[in-house]
């Protein structure tokens, strides 16, 4: 009989990585949907550019693009108002 060893990684860590991951297909996700939404607002150039940012750099392309399309998007309802 084979003696019974601890895992390598506890569960625990492999939880928070799974979750990890998924939060960040899920940021990934969202931003590129966002991107396609705002479509209007930028020359397909630019969003070219932005898709291959968040794509690859997989957390900091979509934090950035986040913060960007926010500023931009408060820029227009100030222009608005």
């Amino acid at each position: 009989m084979l003696p019974v060893s601890a895992p390598p990684f506890p569960v625990a860590f492999e939880w928070g990585m799974s979750a990890l991951l998924l939060a960040w297909i899920v940021a990934v996700v969202w931003a590129l949907v966002r991107l396609k939404k705002t479509k209007h607002r930028r020359d397909p150039m630019g969003a070219l550019g932005w898709a291959v940012v968040v794509l690859c750099l997989p957390v900091i392309g979509a934090i950035c693009w986040f913060i960007t399309d926010h500023a931009a998007t408060q820029r227009e309802r100030e222009d608005t108002t």
